[in-house]
């Protein structure tokens, strides 16, 4: 990776610096190269490694190394996502410990069914800091989400405030952690999101469920606006925290920000990887905004819009229900349940993969047929192990299985009948094997008793 990307140019001409959001192992060294200060995750990131196959084998060996000791699946899920965010938190420690603090920070998350529980969303972001020293803990600027940020804040534990749409949001979240700082004395890393890409996003669904006709180019940068008003509020205001604009659906949502004291979280496919390729002239556009005249347009035809341009347009309590947020939230909610389904699936073939150890002793036997009885020993999705019992003079008819069998004749006398016409004289000590799909039968001589194996199981013998 070359030395002079686009974001090493950015990080000598300017203060805005660059953060990789959910990215895959690989990704996230590819980012580091590039010239990336931190990491973000959220609740959808396990999720977004489906795609990656190297990532997914990493997800698929957590959750089988913690379903069989663990019985709830939102559990499995928080360990999982923990696991993995682990694996990039080792990653950025040593820009970490290198800068002093300032860089190589790696947010997490957590459950996004749990956000209307303050003590579940405190509980979990302590658990969720044991990860690492440079783990920053992200959590919703809602009613429930300020007063955890506050009791992170008390704690002095790094914290990330996300979901931020409104103007409101940042004043309600940066007074709490004045608050709470100054309460305890301690000032832990703070940044203030704004999700300029899903804010669009929900301005969009509103414009077309109303039938507005609004220019394409406000439209276009109505997020970016907000951006940039969060931005200005929080220099004029001296607030604490650094912004961080996240949420990125387009390249303007990174370029657009550049040249603030800010940093800038986005993904690597499809934005990052585009701006290296790209690699254009670093331009400051903080201070470009659209005019008071088209933000004043944006007002009057979107209520959602001025509800989250005014420092006043919401109070805490309707956070939570504002349909950027709740757009957000959906996602997330969304990336979890796929982890949730996979969590289930894994659990349900771990339950067929535990081995079931029988007994000769204690199993009862279960009739083949007429004169052959069988005891299921011991198995799992590959492999089985049965015991046979074969009355003198009966019989198995020629027959098929996909499952390969071999054996050994424990004591009696039996031939084995093969499609091809060959016949297998077997009497104790002797071992045999079918292929998988090999045509055979048998004829019992005496009473006989066998050990045979099936690869993969088979589902009829599974007692």
């Amino acid at each position: 990776m070359s030395e002079n990307t686009y974001f090493h140019n950015v990080k000598e001409q300017t203060p805005t610096r660059f953060w990789i959001n959910n990215p895959t192992l690989e990704q996230a060294k590819q980012a580091i190269a590039s010239g990336a200060i931190g990491c973000t995750t959220n609740p959808s990131y396990v999720s977004k490694l489906f795609s990656s196959e190297e990532d997914y084998r990493c997800v698929l060996r957590a959750i089988d190394l913690l379903v069989p000791y663990e019985d709830n699946d939102s559990v499995v899920a928080s360990k999982v996502q923990q696991m993995m965010v682990e694996r990039l938190s080792d990653l950025f420690l040593p820009m970490y410990k290198q800068s002093g603090g300032t860089e190589g920070l790696v947010t997490i998350q957590g459950d996004p069914f749990t956000e209307t529980n303050t003590k579940a969303i405190i509980d979990e972001g302590l658990e969720n800091r044991t990860i690492g020293e440079n783990v920053c803990i992200k959590i919703p600027v809602t009613e429930w989400g300020i007063e955890a940020i506050s009791a992170m804040v008390e704690r002095n534990i790094p914290t990330m405030a996300t979901e931020v749409m409104a103007l409101s949001q940042v004043v309600s979240i940066c007074e709490a952690y004045s608050k709470a700082s100054k309460k305890s004395k301690n000032h832990p890393p703070f940044y203030v999101t704004h999700i300029t890409g899903i804010l669009d996003d929900h301005f969009k669904r509103v414009i077309d469920a109303n039938h507005l006709k609004l220019p394409p180019s406000l439209v276009k940068y109505a997020g970016l606006s907000i951006a940039k008003a969060e931005y200005a509020l929080l220099k004029e205001r001296n607030y604490p925290g650094i912004m961080i604009g996240g949420g990125a659906r387009k390249l303007e949502d990174f370029t657009e920000l550049v040249g603030g004291d800010l940093s800038i979280t986005i993904n690597w496919k499809g934005t990052a990887e585009t701006l290296i390729e790209k690699n254009q002239k670093v331009e400051s556009r903080i201070d470009e905004n659209l005019s008071e005249t088209e933000i004043q347009h944006l007002i009057e035809q979107l209520p959602d819009y001025q509800r989250a341009y005014s420092v006043t347009g919401m109070v805490e309590s309707e956070y939570y229900e504002y349909g950027g947020v709740e757009l957000f939230r959906t996602s997330f909610q969304k990336g979890w349940n796929e982890l949730l389904a996979l969590i289930r699936d894994r659990r349900k073939k771990s339950d067929t993969r535990k081995k079931h150890r029988g007994s000769l002793s204690s199993d009862p036997r279960m009739s083949r047929a007429k004169g052959i009885d069988r005891v299921t020993l011991t198995y799992d999705d590959d492999n089985m192990m049965c015991y046979f019992y074969l009355q003198k003079g009966s019989k198995l008819e020629m027959h098929t299985h996909v499952q390969s069998q071999s054996g050994i004749v424990v004591k009696g006398h039996i031939l084995f009948l093969k499609g091809d016409g060959e016949v297998l004289d077997l009497k104790a000590g002797d071992a045999y094997y079918f292929a998988s799909m090999d045509p055979h039968g048998s004829e019992l001589l005496e009473d006989t008793e066998l050990i045979e194996c099936f690869a993969p199981s088979r589902d009829d013998y599974k007692d």
